[in-house]
């Protein structure tokens, strides 16, 4: 064996066969060492890495190739694994962001793989918003509202009262006392 840490963990001696079918590369990392395993690259890496590895980045699509195992039908579930990976990444940080909109909360921008995971695969990302400004423009509207109904309520009591202080000038006829004029107490 290789004195070398970068020989010893991608050792072609005895180990697994790792393949990458994705169209990402994995930058990884296994006992201090970084490597990256390109699109389409097979790697050869001893055991304990290579499961390492495969834990880590099997939900993303890297597989294990078996000696005499069908590469083709591997390589389509990775690429399956892959796609499910991506679209959950967009739609969990959609269903974050929404969730801290509905908790008055600010926007959490997304990072530049979401992005691109989100394009891939047409997915809509949630724009950023700005809930206090429509709480705001919601306050403006209602004040304008309620200032409009303030200024028609004030005139029509100003036309009531007018009404009441001189009924001859308003066409009506002072109303007719009830009851007996004369009667009293």
């Amino acid at each position: 064996m290789s004195k070398d840490p970068v020989n010893f963990i991608l050792q072609e001696q005895t180990g697994m066969v790792v393949l990458n079918p994705t169209n990402e590369d994995f930058d990884m990392q296994y006992s201090g060492v970084s490597f990256t395993i390109r699109t389409g690259q097979k790697q050869t890496l001893s055991i304990h890495a290579a499961n390492h590895i495969l834990n880590s980045f099997g939900p993303r699509g890297l597989c294990y190739l078996q000696y005499g195992a069908d590469e083709e039908k591997i390589a389509a579930e990775g690429k399956r694994r892959n796609e499910n990976f991506k679209r959950k990444h967009v739609t969990d940080f959609n269903i974050r962001n929404e969730n801290r909109k509905n908790m008055n909360l600010g926007y959490l921008p997304p990072a530049e793989k979401t992005r691109q995971y989100a394009q891939e695969l047409g997915i809509e990302l949630i724009e950023p918003y700005a809930a206090k400004d429509k709480d705001r423009e919601k306050m403006q509207t209602q004040e304008a509202e309620i200032k409009e109904l303030r200024q028609k309520l004030d005139m029509l009591l100003e036309k009531l009262t007018t009404m009441e202080n001189k009924p001859e000038e308003s066409g009506e006829e002072t109303p007719k006392q009830r009851g007996n004029p004369n009667w009293r107490k």
